[in-house]
């Protein structure tokens, strides 16, 4: 049975190709992680919780309004290069000159919302320096395009460079014995350079941008069917960075450190759902409506989904260990933080996969109130459960919403019943069923 399933898995040169592509992409994503994560551990104990805190507020602060920047054009993007209704290139100068924009934009909305929000000095000024980070942001619509095209070597090459040499920096501002606010320099530093790779990498492959392009049509349809996927795309990141905005509102910068080196592993593992559901979406395009469909995103959900339940397993029993082996005594507390965030892996795998089945079907809007619903769950239960539980409850307020939308949202949604098979499977342990 297991070799009939590999068959089928690896049967083709196609297949094979997004299996390799898979693997940059996974090769790339494991080196940003690691180069990210080991890098963050020794920033948390050279400034210790306080000013750690601090500047993991102004980087969760920022990227609540990367999201707004962002336009929820990923998912869109790469459908329309893969169909190729369009001139590319009209289409690819566009929509960057488009994500450039909502970048100044957005950063100024940035520094002018943090005068209207009780911040310190240091914390605002930690703001401001990293809104500019959001203008150099535009390179995602060239990964975007790499990935459409199936070329995550390139994009990859820019992103682990990139990285390098930001670490690099940050390693020897702690040498210098620098202030926080050196390190919030480097995350502008870091998404500058990583631009100008991602454009080096893409002159290589010959291809063309009409740079002036900014096709009002495009523009339009764009935005009338992303709307829906920028809330969604800005709850999803409301649910991943609200709670150390309110961990610092309603209690400390020192909490908000420890929170933040307890879900920093979690976060540095997430990789591997994002990096597998990304790699394969646009083979999904092709597949979709075709007989085979159902029988390669049935064999995907299932192994990938309980290769996380036993990684998370794994950490929740080795959290205490693994807090102190990192971080040291200073952050202790984030070890239960760390036990109970590490079960987003599973559960975001699995609202992925549903979401790019949605978004399939045009169900833009679905995938807003699905959404939706979670991130108004996730924030009411953090002003319920942060005065009481401190930084536990922030992280039980992650989960819990999670939870219920992978479980309940699909017995309302008459298009989802397939996927709701798959995951009664999963429940049952039945691999091999349809």
């Amino acid at each position: 049975m297991l070799g009939k399933t590999r068959n089928s898995l690896f049967s083709s040169l196609e297949v094979k190709k997004y299996v390799s592509n898979t693997g940059y992409m996974f090769f790339g994503k494991i080196l940003n992680s690691f180069l990210a994560l080991f890098t963050g551990i020794y920033i948390a104990r050279y400034l210790a919780p306080t000013d750690f805190g601090l500047y993991q507020y102004a980087s969760s602060y920022i990227i609540l309004f990367g999201a707004f920047a962002s336009l929820g054009l990923r998912d869109i993007f790469i459908k329309e290069i893969v169909n190729a209704q369009k001139s590319e290139s009209i289409i690819l100068g566009t929509i960057l000159n488009l994500r450039i924009l909502s970048g100044f934009v957005f950063s100024l909305l940035a520094i002018l919302a943090s005068y209207f929000t009780n911040e310190s000095d240091i914390s605002r000024l930690l703001i401001i320096v990293c809104s500019i980070s959001l203008i150099f942001e535009s390179a995602e619509i060239l990964d975007y395009w790499f990935q459409a095209k199936v070329l995550a070597k390139r994009s990859q090459i820019a992103n682990v460079i990139s990285l390098l040499v930001a670490s690099s920096i940050k390693i020897l501002f702690i040498y210098l014995s620098l202030s926080v606010v050196y390190f919030s320099i480097s995350i502008v530093l870091y998404s500058a350079f990583r631009l100008l790779l991602m454009i080096w990498q893409f002159q290589k492959q010959g291809a063309v941008i009409k740079i002036f392009s900014f096709d009002l049509e495009i523009i339009k349809d764009f935005l009338f069917h992303s709307w829906p996927l920028i809330i969604a795309s800005l709850s999803t990141v409301i649910a991943m960075k609200i709670d150390q905005v309110m961990i610092m509102q309603m209690m400390s910068a020192a909490s908000t450190g420890i929170y933040a080196a307890g879900i920093k592993l979690a976060e540095a593992s997430s990789f591997l759902p994002t990096i597998i559901v990304t790699s394969i979406f646009p083979k999904l395009i092709q597949l979709h409506r075709k007989p085979n469909f159902w029988l390669r995103y049935r064999q995907i959900f299932k192994y990938v989904f309980w290769a996380l339940i036993v990684l998370s397993l794994m950490v929740t029993f080795l959290s205490g260990f693994i807090i102190n082996l990192f971080f040291g005594l200073e952050y202790q507390g984030a070890a239960q933080v760390l036990a109970i965030y590490i079960w987003t892996l599973p559960l975001s795998f699995s609202g992925m996969m549903t979401v790019k089945y949605m978004l399939l079907l045009n169900k833009t809007k679905a995938i807003f109130i699905r959404q939706l619903i979670a991130t108004v769950g996730n924030i009411l239960l953090n002003l319920i459960l942060i005065p009481k539980y401190g930084f536990v409850g922030a992280a039980f307020s992650t989960i819990v919403p999670q939870f219920l939308i992978n479980t309940f949202y699909d017995f309302v949604d008459k298009d989802l019943k397939e996927i709701l098979k798959i995951k009664k499977e999963i429940v049952t342990f039945n691999f091999f069923g349809r």
